[in-house]
């Protein structure tokens, strides 16, 4: 009974690759292809023992397939990292440019208007406490 845990887990794996994870990337379609080829492979070898999927020539079979899909996968994984990266790099540089609005909203506001806006009324010039009065 044991021996049927692999298959379920290749299939199980290979379903949640092609169902739920090919929104993040369609390599995921790919790679649940190649973990149901494995379920099946596995669950052969337990129903036909006499055919000795895992040496002879079925073995370099398997080998084979396994490589040419580490291959694809591989490359694919090689590009996404490369688009993710010129992704954040390009992020990066909008950021560190500030546009016109961005500008505008750095220039200080008049010392009246941040009185008005905190609530404080500003003071005539001639009752300002700094100015001095000749009498």
């Amino acid at each position: 009974m044991m021996a049927y845990l692999y298959p379920v887990i290749w299939f199980a794996a290979g379903l949640i690759m092609i169902f739920k994870l090919r929104q993040e990337n369609k390599i995921f379609i790919f790679a649940g292809v190649y973990f149901l080829f494995l379920g099946g492979w596995w669950l052969t070898n337990i129903l036909y023992p006499d055919y000795h999927m895992f040496s002879g020539n079925m073995g370099w079979i398997l080998r084979g397939v396994t490589a040419l899909s580490l291959a694809v996968v591989s490359v694919a994984f090689y590009r996404e990292k490369k688009r993710t990266e010129a992704m954040l790099e390009n992020d990066k540089e909008e950021q560190s440019i500030p546009n016109d609005t961005e500008l505008d909203a750095l220039e200080p506001a008049e010392p009246e208007e941040t009185q008005e806006a905190e609530g404080k009324e500003a003071l005539p010039e001639e009752e300002s406490p700094d100015t001095h009065r000749e009498d």
